[in-house]
C-alpha cells in the first residue's frame, strides 16, 4: 500500500531558540483529507477574529493546565477545532 509523504520542518530563531516558522509538506492524496480541513479551520480563523481569539484564550489555558503534556494539550483542542471546522464546511458549502 502507498503511504502518502508527509514532512514538517520548524526554524528556530538562533538567539532565543523560539520557533520562527513551521512549514508542513503532505502529497496530494486522499488520505490526507485532515490536511484540507486544516486549512480551510485556519482560513476560518482569519476571517472570524472573534473565533481566532477564542482560540487563542483556549490554547492559553491548556498551556498552563499541561505545560508538560503535549498529547493532553493537543487532545485539548480537539473539540474546539472539529467544531469550528464543521461550522467553516458549513458556511463554505452555502
Amino acid at each position: 500500500m502507498f503511504r502518502p509523504f508527509y514532512a514538517w520542518f520548524i526554524k528556530r530563531d538562533s538567539v532565543s531558540g523560539a520557533r520562527t516558522h513551521h512549514i508542513h509538506m503532505v502529497t496530494d492524496s486522499a488520505e490526507f483529507a485532515s490536511h484540507w480541513d486544516a486549512l480551510l479551520f485556519r482560513d476560518h480563523l482569519i476571517q472570524h477574529l472573534g473565533v481566532a481569539s477564542e482560540y487563542e484564550r483556549l490554547k492559553r489555558r491548556l498551556a498552563e493546565t499541561h505545560p508538560n503534556d503535549r498529547m493532553a494539550y493537543t487532545s485539548g483542542k480537539s473539540g474546539f477545532v472539529s467544531h469550528v471546522t464543521t461550522a467553516a464546511k458549513r458556511l463554505r458549502s452555502v
